[in-house]
């Protein structure tokens, strides 16, 4: 982990129609054009980074920002109502059987936590993430269900899940350590998007979350 300090590229547009609080034209990964880069430098602060990304859940706000970034001066800045998630995605409809994706992650709020990994849309108000680093509202960093350690806010984190379909096991990275290479992991009809999502929380006021350097690709 790091305090605060500060390729988007690629893809081909397929015009499908996607559920959830917000529909528009995606752009949709095949296994053959991975790897997927992001590090939301390539857009301009304030607006929506519609080239590759698509709402699943409208939360409150979705947009890049300039306040803090992992590395370089932008980030994806998510901010969730109560029991309203932000839910981002990039569709994943071709998944290879050995893939991995990394991000960086920076929470403000200590009871407020968010999800990257992988997920699918359930119904028309349920997302349900699968392959995922969970931050818990209550400081915990999850997998699979399973604590592996205890989250800051005001803090960057780097995760890394590397997912073996064939084997159904997945590895896992937090900070560039190793923390797990046993980790059971769901299946490919689970894992419809790489997502970045708010956790559901009650009470008043909004979460916040920044992402960055966001990677996915396939590992063999």
């Amino acid at each position: 982990m790091k305090n605060l300090r500060g390729i988007s590229k690629l893809l081909v547009l397929i015009a499908i129609l996607v559920g959830g609080c917000k529909k528009e034209d995606p752009q949709v990964i095949p296994a053959s054009l991975l790897p997927f880069q992001d590090n939301f430098e390539s857009y301009e602060a304030g607006t929506y980074p519609s080239a590759n990304w698509i709402t699943r859940f409208s939360g409150e706000s979705g947009l890049i920002s300039a306040v803090v970034a992992y590395e370089g001066n932008q980030s994806f800045k998510l901010e969730s109502r109560p029991n309203w998630a932000r839910v981002e995605a990039i569709p994943l409809p071709d998944l290879p059987n050995y893939i991995a994706y990394e991000a960086c992650i920076l929470l403000n709020q200590p009871d407020k936590g968010y999800v990257i990994g992988f997920g699918f849309m359930e119904s028309g108000n349920t997302y349900r993430w699968r392959n995922s680093f969970q931050f818990s509202n209550d400081g915990k960093i999850l997998i699979s269900g399973e604590t592996y350690a205890n989250w800051e806010p005001f803090t960057w984190y780097k995760v890394k899940l590397e997912v073996d379909f064939n084997n159904m096991l997945g590895k896992a990275w937090l900070d560039d350590e190793l923390i797990s290479d046993t980790i059971a992991i769901s299946t490919k009809n689970e894992c419809n998007d790489f997502t970045l999502c708010g956790n559901n929380f009650n009470g008043s006021g909004t979460s916040e979350a920044y992402f960055d350097n966001i990677k996915i690709y396939a590992t063999k």
